[in-house]
């Protein structure tokens, strides 16, 4: 019974095992996308392009402007025509003026800068919506590691639950042997303490187990306790490299960057405008008449900045410049993930070489403990030279168990530097 149960430490709770459910880490992270506070911003941003778009659409529409204006003048223009030999009269404006009008000026082309702000409006949501992507796949990640963790801590509890069966069952023998006095009551008493030892191991763990279950029914919004298995870490295959949401994030910041510098470039074409101005006022457009009279005007404005002092040159280039920055970002982001991504291929291997001699140690390990389980039942040897040989197998057991965590947790780093989550 006891090889069974070391040889496969599952077997010890085999049958309380078929009624748990277990929670699937793919779940988890599925579940994540919907109750992820962060995905909410999306929808802001959503308005907040609608509105910028609608506020760029406004530039097309008339410009309308109510003006009124009272002045009072120290001179004014006058005629002098004294010197003809018939008197003649030209009236002069008065000295006070008043004038009200209503102005309307309508964009008819501005170059393009317009239809490339709407562009711009659009790129910059896709930019923020993946921001939020790059803030969700984090929060995902940390989801992982949270639910490797329960796993081992799982598995850690699993090991003392076999060490606790087979340190009672040890237990019983020397308390028999106590009872025949073939035992000292002291070696029963050792085993006793080891047994509590293990009691507080429980407890910790399953404190801390309780903390983590308890951080991933926030994260995810799932119903979870103590009584699920966390065993499932069953990952899909996506993208690769690419799939990254950062390396998407730094494509649109480009992409922004180069819309920038394009609405720069159309900001020094040539604007024209068509106008129109009525008015009533003293004097009217004909200023030697000195009667209030409605007026009005109409015509067409060309505006074209020839020469900024290379202003927008400039200007183009600093946002270039950024183009470049955000390069040297993206290449040195790849050049740490592939780092990563080969250090986690080879994490894998050694964990699946030491996997490997973790069996052969165990194998050993409870060859000696079979030995000195027998020499601490006729009492050649003591309970503590036996909790030392008990130990090391229970630590071999645990090692196994760890590495079997950390291969998994390996192939899931892989996963996550490829952007599969």
């Amino acid at each position: 019974m006891r090889k069974i149960l070391i040889i496969n430490i599952f077997i010890v709770l085999i049958l309380p095992l078929q009624a748990q459910e277990t929670i699937r880490l793919v779940d988890c992270l599925q579940q994540a996308e919907l109750v992820y506070p962060g995905m909410k911003a999306n929808s802001f941003y959503e308005q907040m392009k609608d509105l910028k778009q609608q506020l760029n659409k406004l530039k097309w529409g008339p410009q309308l402007n109510l003006n009124a204006q009272a002045t009072y003048q120290s001179d004014v223009t006058s005629i002098d025509l004294s010197a003809l030999p018939f008197p003649v009269d030209v009236p002069s404006p008065t000295n006070d003026q008043y004038k009200a009008t209503l102005d309307i000026n309508q964009l008819l082309w501005n170059g393009g800068a317009l239809k490339k702000m709407q562009e711009l409006t659009r790129l910059e949501l896709s930019l923020n919506n993946q921001s939020t992507m790059v803030e969700l796949f984090a929060y995902k990640e940390n989801i992982c590691n949270i639910y490797l963790s329960v796993s081992l801590l799982q598995q850690q509890e699993k090991i003392i639950e076999l060490s606790k069966e087979i340190l009672h069952e040890q237990l019983k023998k020397l308390l028999s042997g106590v009872e025949h006095g073939i035992v000292l009551q002291s070696q029963a008493d050792i085993l006793k303490s080891e047994i509590i030892k293990l009691e507080q191991s429980e407890i910790e763990l399953s404190n801390q187990e309780k903390s983590l279950i308890e951080s991933l029914e926030i994260l995810c919004g799932i119903s979870m306790d103590q009584s699920n298995r966390f065993d499932d870490y069953y990952l899909p295959l996506f993208a690769g490299i690419s799939g990254r949401p950062e390396i998407y994030k730094f494509n649109l910041q480009q992409a922004v960057v180069e819309k920038n510098a394009e609405l720069i470039s159309k900001r020094k074409m040539p604007k024209l405008y068509a106008f129109g101005q009525a008015g009533y006022g003293r004097p009217g457009l004909n200023f030697l008449n000195n009667e209030f009279e409605p007026f009005y005007l109409v015509g067409a404005v060309l505006n074209w900045n020839i020469w900024d002092w290379n202003q927008n040159r400039y200007e183009r280039e600093s946002v270039l410049l950024q183009k470049q920055l955000i390069e040297t970002r993206k290449a040195t982001f790849n050049q740490g993930n592939e780092l990563a991504l080969g250090r986690e291929k080879n994490n894998l291997a050694m964990y699946k070489d030491l996997i490997a001699k973790n069996m052969e140690l165990i194998e050993l390990r409870e060859k000696i403990s079979k030995t000195v389980a027998k020499q601490l039942g006729e009492g050649v040897i003591t309970a503590s030279e036996y909790l030392l040989e008990f130990n090391a197998e229970k630590m071999a057991l645990l090692k196994l168990e760890i590495n079997k965590i950390k291969e998994r947790q390996a192939e899931i780093k892989q996963e996550i530097l490829l952007g599969n989550l």
